[in-house]
């Protein structure tokens, strides 16, 4: 929606880097560097403090100017509890949302530095504020990616029996959000799926060979149904049949594209699996967006 990258290349100049391999360039990741490829998390995030910040300085408006009736009705909008826990939580909400992307704007940036270490280069990453500022955000997000889920899985065992508490929904609420919470394995949900986002992303940076990269996105899918299929980790059962479907979807797509690493293959055989490949990936999306469809109206239908 918002075109970061467009913001950053035109307020700093970082060093040039080439693509990670032709894959990622054709996918538009045509260089290592993070700033350039994250592209509106940045934006959104830098948006969501301003927002809390124009709040909360409206309200003071208001409190201020108490005695007239815009004054007010100001203040009845502008006012929250804690702006300060309300920031934080759509700050760690956005980051939930984004690890995916972070994970890879991250570690092909790592390779880059890692590249540059070994040629003995390091010091050109340095070299401007611009290539600075990357390198630390880079290196800072690295702690991130690790220290988040492991915070995330401490705090809900810590705290397991105040899970719906208000108290603890108030400070780590994002961790647990619309999720069942009467077992460990339900309410760990959102850290299981942030660790099989990083080892994704890890297989496809830094394993560069196509049957390791097919076999093991296969198992973590297959894990990933099964988990998904035991622990039922939603509230909603709705929600838990349209993630199946989906982890489904992907687990059948991995097993085709497995069969394309099969160079005895009739061409025939190929084309009749990419058309089914295709076919997969169409058939999941008409189904969710009827689902949602039928979502909305159903809530309506009740709000009327």
């Amino acid at each position: 929606m918002f075109k970061g990258e467009d913001i950053v290349d035109s307020i700093f100049t970082f060093e040039e880097t080439p693509p990670l391999n032709s894959e990622f360039e054709l996918f538009g990741i045509e260089d290592l560097n993070f700033m350039l490829n994250s592209g509106s998390y940045f934006v959104v995030q830098i948006g969501i403090v301003i927002y809390f910040s124009v709040r909360k300085l409206l309200n003071r408006v208001a409190v201020r100017n108490a005695d007239k009736k815009w004054a007010r009705k100001l203040g009845q909008w502008a006012f929250m509890p804690s702006y300060w826990k309300s920031m934080k939580q759509a700050l760690l909400k956005l980051l939930l949302e984004s690890y995916f992307d972070i994970c890879f704007c991250t570690l092909i940036n790592v390779i880059a530095l890692s590249i540059a270490l070994k040629e003995g280069h390091l010091d050109k990453y340095f070299g401007s504020f611009s290539d600075a500022l990357c390198t630390s955000i880079t290196l800072f997000y690295m702690l991130v990616l690790v220290l988040f889920p492991a915070w995330g899985a401490v705090s809900i065992m810590r705290n397991f029996k105040k899970l719906e508490t208000s108290t603890f929904k108030s400070r780590f609420g994002v961790l647990t959000e619309d999720l069942a919470t009467t077992s460990v394995n339900q309410a760990l949900f959102n850290i299981i799926f942030m660790a099989r986002r990083f080892l994704t992303v890890a297989v496809l940076v830094f394993v560069d060979w196509s049957f390791a990269q097919c076999q093991l996105l296969m198992i973590f899918s297959t894990a990933s149904f099964i988990y998904r299929f035991t622990a039922r980790p939603y509230k909603s059962q709705f929600q838990n049949r349209v993630e199946l479907f989906n982890e489904l979807t992907i687990l059948l797509c991995s097993h085709i594209c497995n069969q394309f690493l099969d160079i005895a293959i009739h061409l025939d055989t190929r084309d009749i699996l990419g058309w089914v490949l295709i076919g997969l990936a169409v058939f999941n999306i008409l189904v969710n967006l009827a689902l949602i469809g039928l979502r909305v109206v159903m809530d309506c239908w009740k709000t009327r």
